[in-house]
């Protein structure tokens, strides 16, 4: 699961790797601004990789259950102004934890319009 997936980045892209190289699994990416989980869907219907996409906030999704986690804000901030990090993303994939920090993947940018900070997009092995 990619929570937060924004443009897609990395979870949209493993995903068409994934069909490329012939991986029999599925994606789920996550991403609670709706102009960006319509464009989502539309990277999906455009190169017939099918991916789901989830339009909720991470602290409101009923449990996902996954191997892999990406993130691209562990950290951040939740609507009730919680902390969004490993314990939230246990919850989220319904694991008894997720530990973040197995692979960085670059970096996402924060507030890209305004140049914001970067913040790396990290991936998590979900522990069950």
């Amino acid at each position: 699961a990619d929570f937060g997936s924004g443009g897609g980045f990395p979870g949209a892209v493993v995903a068409i790797l994934g069909v490329g190289l012939g991986w029999q699994t599925t994606f789920t990416l996550v991403e609670s601004d709706q102009r960006k989980s319509a464009f989502l869907r539309t990277v999906s219907r455009e190169t017939s990789v099918p991916f789901t996409v989830l339009s909720e906030r991470i602290e409101k999704l009923n449990p996902l259950e996954c191997d892999l986690v990406s993130a691209g804000a562990p950290g951040g901030r939740a609507v009730d102004g919680s902390v969004l990090g490993e314990t939230c993303l246990d919850r989220a994939v319904g694991a008894d934890r997720v530990d973040l920090g197995v692979a960085v993947l670059g970096q996402r940018e924060r507030n890209g319009a305004t140049g914001g900070a970067h913040r790396p997009c990290v991936i998590g092995k979900a522990i069950y």
